[in-house]
């Protein structure tokens, strides 16, 4: 008896076996090749390339190689329209790397029989957004290759630029240049045409590029077309995404030459730049004792009317705001916020900030009139709900 159930427990892990090594095997089959041997295979199996780069660092990399990767209908789906492969791109693959000049990972990269891109983009992507990228990369109508050749040849339309720049975004690659050089060849007679500021508003953020100073230009004419304060909101933000990039590069030379060329500039916006720089700079640092030192200050001086710096700022306090002072004046700048633009974001930034104050009657009115104008644009309101049911746990 003990020799019958010893072999039908044998039997049942045999199974188990079996079923695990062939769930194992049911996502992508990458294969053991190099690049080069992967484009020698696709020219015999008229099959695309599907790269996967990595790098060995890259936690994103591994929650798509466990999570995606493995996924059944991926694999049925990869394995049948694409020859795919694997490199640790800062290694075996750091030569192909000079081709991609891929910084962010992992780099999702499609190529045709003769090495050429066909689309790309990088970061971690769900499985939908996966299998999605699998399709586009065969429908030449969405290739990130035939907006790039478009762009090459001067055809892109006004309706194709803003997909190329969100392409080259997607794909991590450094589009300022491109952005300027798209900018630069807009006739001046055009140049305020709502689609040149979109561009400008969705893409432009290099102050050292001539488009900027071509924007600089035209900005009374943008202002009156698309109101100053969104022209203004643009310069600030810009001339703060070029300080910033230095502070993270940990290049301070620059950084205060930045500064001192705002000093003796002309542009009248130069005093909040600076000062809104010098904010971000310890929220970078994680120095909260001296941002929440510069936070009242800064918004009694440069935000009577800018509720989008506000609120930004308010929130922050509410995430790391020490004491009770600090975290009721952030419930009076968002309040403010509120009275301005009465929108889904800044109510949820009140009720949070209520949330910590422990003010649970106000908190639950300002979290249900947030969800209510959430739902009403169909905005992703999973983070509010969150903050709801905290707030119902609070004591009455």
């Amino acid at each position: 008896m003990k020799r019958i159930i010893t072999l039908i427990s044998l039997i049942f892990f045999c199974i188990s076996l079996t079923y695990a090594q062939s769930e194992k095997k049911s996502g992508i089959n990458f294969r053991d090749i190099t690049f080069n041997e992967a484009i020698a295979q696709s020219k015999i199996e008229h099959l695309p390339i599907f790269l996967n780069g990595f790098a060995s660092w890259c936690h994103f990399c591994e929650f798509m190689k466990d999570s995606v990767y493995t996924d059944k209908e991926i694999g049925d789906y990869f394995n049948k329209n694409f020859i795919s492969i694997k490199l640790d791109l800062e290694k075996e693959g750091k030569e192909l790397n000079n081709k991609l000049r891929a910084s962010s990972f992992p780099q999702i990269v499609f190529f045709d029989s003769t090495g050429e891109v066909l689309h790309r983009v990088a970061g971690q992507k769900q499985k939908a957004a996966f299998l999605q990228l699998g399709k586009d990369a065969l429908d030449p109508i969405k290739q990130f290759r035939t907006y790039d050749n478009k762009y090459k040849m001067r055809k892109l339309s006004d309706d194709e630029a803003p997909i190329y720049f969100r392409l080259l975004s997607g794909a991590a690659i450094e589009y300022q240049p491109t952005i300027n050089n798209y900018l630069m060849r807009v006739p001046d007679s055009s140049f305020t045409s709502i689609n040149t500021w979109r561009i400008i508003n969705e893409f432009l953020r290099d102050v050292d590029m001539p488009s900027m100073n071509k924007f600089m230009e035209f900005r009374s004419g943008f202002a009156k077309k698309y109101t100053t304060d969104s022209v203004d909101n643009r310069i600030l933000a810009n001339y703060n995404a070029s300080l910033m990039m230095l502070v993270q590069k940990l290049d301070t030379i620059t950084y205060n030459s930045m500064i001192e060329k705002l000093k003796v500039s002309k542009l009248d916006l130069a005093p909040k730049v600076i000062a809104y720089a010098e904010i971000n700079k310890n929220k970078l640092k994680s120095n909260w004792t001296e941002y929440q030192r510069l936070a009242p200050s800064f918004i009694e001086e440069f935000c009577k009317t800018d509720h989008r710096r506000m609120n930004e700022i308010a929130y922050t306090i509410y995430e790391r705001g020490q004491g009770t002072p600090i975290l009721e004046q952030a419930e009076g700048w968002s309040k403010r916020c509120i009275a301005m633009v009465d929108n889904y974001k800044y109510n949820s930034t009140y009720a949070a900030i209520l949330f910590k104050l422990n003010k649970k009657p106000e908190a639950i009115q300002a979290i249900n009139h947030a969800l209510e104008l959430g739902t009403r644009i169909g905005a992703d309101t999973k983070t509010a709900i969150l903050l709801q049911e905290k707030i119902q746990e609070l004591p009455d």
